[in-house]
C-alpha cells in the first residue's frame, strides 16, 4: 500500500524579530471573523516530472523565510485574547511556520491525470497543522514531498480566517518566485493591516459575528467533516473537469437565445457556469420541472473594489462576502431554465455590489436564509481569474494543482485552467457524481 514517510520537521521563522506594520498583534476584521470557525484551506501542486536535489528542500525554506519577510502575519499564531474576549493574529520571536520534509511511494502519475480525486491520497501531502479545534492555532504550514518514481509536490495548509483566496495567492506566487529566482520579486507591497476597512461599527460587528459563529472561545465549533456513511449517496467524492472557453461561448450564446426578455448586459463567464453547475447538480440530485422546493446558490464576491472607500487590490485579509440565491426544480429545469438562473445570480451580484456590507452582519436577512435553509445548498468558491497555475517554484509549472476539500458540501471550486483558454473545475458532490457530469456536459451541446 501506497505511503507517506516523514523525513524530518522544522519551523521556519523571520530572519529578523522586528515586525513590520501592523507589528506583532493584527486583529481579525468582521470579514475574517465569519471564517473563524471554518477548517484550513488545503491546497497542493502537482510536478511529476520535477527531480529533487539533496538542496531542493533547503531551497524551498529559505525562499520561504525570504517570502515570510512581507508575509509576518502567516508565520503567527490564531489567539484567543482573553482580556478583551476578542481574537487576533499573534507573532513572537518564537513564530514560525512549520515545514514538513516527506518522501512518497504513491504513484504521482496517476494522481496527476486522474480525473477523480484520490482524496485519502491528496490529504498526506498537505500537513496538519493541528488536531483540535482550540485557540491558539497556527496560521500556516508547509510540506515538501519527493516521490520514489521522480516528482515533487508542494502542499499548503492556510487558515481561512487570516487570508481569503487573493490574500494567498499572492502569498504563493511571491513564495514561488522567490523559489524560483533566488529572490524575493521587486514591487511587492501586500498590506495586512485591518485598519484599511473603513467601516462604521466595524469592532461592535466584528464581536457580534465573532459571538454566533464561534460562542466558546477559545474553543472553535466542530466543521462538518465528509460523511463516512457507507450509502453511495452519501459518500463525497471530488472529479475534475476542464471546461474551454469556446465551450462556455456556446452556454452564453444559449442564455441569449433563451431570454424572454432583452439581455441588457452580456452574461459572464462565471455566470454562465454557475448556471449550468447549479442546474446539474439539481438534476443529479432529482429535482424536477414539478419541484417546488426551494433550492439555494451561495457564492463569494470580492469586496475590495466596492468598499467606500475602496481597499487596495493587495490587502491579504478576508473582504470577500457571500451571496445568496434561491430558485427551484420548476423554474431550474424550464425550457428557459439557464437563461434565468443566469438572469438571477446575475441580479443577486448587482444587488450585492450596492451593498456590499450585507451577508456579513449577523442582522442581514440573507444570513437568516443561510442559517434556517433545508433544502438543497449548492456552494460556489474561487474564481475563473484565479491564476493556478503559474506556481514555478523553479521545477517548472505545475501539472496539476488541487484545493483539496476538507468539509461536507456539494460545490465547486474554479480557478484558471493548466491549458490557455480554459477553466478548471473541481466539483465535490455528496452522491450523483455520474448523474452530475452527464448533465453538466449535456449543457454544452449545440
Amino acid at each position: 500500500m501506497a505511503d507517506i514517510h516523514i523525513i524530518s520537521k522544522s519551523k521556519v521563522q523571520l530572519p529578523t524579530s522586528d515586525f513590520p506594520p501592523p507589528g506583532s498583534t493584527i486583529e481579525l476584521s468582521f470579514f475574517d471573523a465569519r471564517i473563524s470557525q471554518f477548517s484550513f484551506m488545503q491546497t497542493v501542486f502537482l510536478y511529476p516530472n520535477a527531480t529533487a536535489s539533496p538542496f531542493s528542500f533547503n531551497s524551498f525554506k529559505s525562499s520561504l523565510s525570504l517570502a515570510l519577510l512581507h508575509f509576518h502575519p502567516f508565520v503567527g499564531d490564531l489567539t484567543y485574547l482573553a482580556s478583551s474576549d476578542d481574537v487576533a493574529i499573534v507573532c513572537s520571536k518564537d513564530s514560525g511556520v512549520i515545514a514538513i520534509e516527506a518522501e512518497s511511494d504513491f504513484d504521482i502519475q496517476r494522481l496527476s491525470n486522474d480525473i477523480t480525486l484520490d482524496v485519502e491520497a491528496f490529504q498526506q501531502l498537505v500537513p496538519i497543522i493541528t488536531s483540535n479545534d482550540q485557540l491558539p492555532m497556527p496560521v500556516l504550514s508547509v510540506q515538501f514531498t519527493s516521490f520514489s518514481g521522480g516528482g515533487i509536490a508542494v502542499g499548503i495548509a492556510s487558515h481561512h480566517a487570516v487570508m481569503d483566496g487573493r490574500g494567498l495567492w499572492q502569498f504563493i506566487d511571491c513564495w514561488a518566485k522567490t523559489c524560483h529566482d533566488g529572490a524575493v520579486p521587486s514591487g511587492l507591497s501586500p498590506v495586512h493591516d485591518r485598519a484599511v476597512i473603513a467601516i462604521p461599527h466595524k469592532e461592535e460587528m466584528k464581536k457580534r459575528i465573532l459571538k454566533f459563529f464561534a460562542p466558546n472561545l477559545p474553543n472553535l465549533p466542530k466543521v462538518n467533516k465528509p460523511s463516512s456513511d457507507p450509502n453511495p449517496d452519501h459518500i463525497q467524492s471530488t472529479r475534475f473537469l476542464t471546461v474551454h472557453l469556446s465551450s462556455v461561448q456556446l452556454l452564453k450564446q444559449r442564455i441569449v437565445g433563451e431570454a424572454t426578455v432583452p439581455i441588457s448586459t452580456p452574461p459572464t463567464t462565471f455566470e454562465a457556469l454557475a448556471a449550468q453547475f447549479w442546474i446539474a447538480v439539481a438534476r443529479a440530485k432529482g429535482l424536477t420541472s414539478e419541484d417546488i422546493t426551494p433550492t439555494l446558490l451561495t457564492m463569494p464576491m470580492d469586496c475590495r473594489a466596492l468598499l467606500d472607500p475602496p481597499i487596495i487590490t493587495t490587502y491579504t485579509g478576508n473582504c470577500v462576502r457571500s451571496i445568496f440565491v434561491e430558485s427551484n426544480g420548476t423554474s431550474l429545469m424550464a425550457s428557459d431554465g439557464l437563461s434565468n438562473t443566469r438572469a438571477k445570480i446575475a441580479e443577486a451580484i448587482s444587488i450585492a455590489k450596492k451593498k456590499p456590507i450585507g451577508g456579513t452582519n449577523m442582522n442581514d436577512p440573507a444570513q437568516d436564509i443561510m442559517r434556517s435553509f433545508k433544502g438543497l445548498k449548492v456552494h460556489i468558491a474561487g474564481s475563473p481569474r484565479f491564476v493556478a497555475y503559474e506556481a514555478d517554484f523553479g521545477w517548472g509549472k505545475p501539472h496539476l494543482h488541487v484545493r483539496v476539500p476538507n468539509l461536507k458540501f456539494d460545490g465547486v471550486y474554479m480557478n484558471v485552467g493548466r491549458e490557455e483558454g480554459t477553466v478548471q473545475l473541481t466539483v465535490v458532490l455528496q452522491g450523483g457524481m455520474d448523474e452530475f457530469v452527464r448533465a453538466f456536459e449535456e449543457g454544452f451541446q449545440p
